[in-house]
């Protein structure tokens, strides 16, 4: 990654080391994707994994998208 900036690379680079990017696997509705949990049923979508080209067309599992689904130990990989 190049940036160009008049901005210090302490300062674009500050609170980086500090962020917290701890992402899950599951599978909704039999759309696997990778999420960041909020909550214990709530999860942000980062990226789709499914070979489906029709998933990635579906404006409900864009990427920020926020879902709400139930645990199951099935459903995590």
């Amino acid at each position: 990654m190049t940036i160009h900036s008049i901005v210090p690379l302490d300062l674009v680079m500050e609170g980086s080391e500090e962020a917290d990017y701890s992402f899950e696997q599951i599978q909704v509705q039999g759309v696997e994707m990778q999420v960041q949990r909020l909550s214990a049923n709530q999860a942000k979508i980062i990226r789709l994994l499914s070979p489906n080209v029709n998933d990635y067309l579906n404006p409900a599992y864009a990427p920020g998208t926020i879902i709400t689904f139930t645990p199951s130990a099935y459903e995590q990989n």
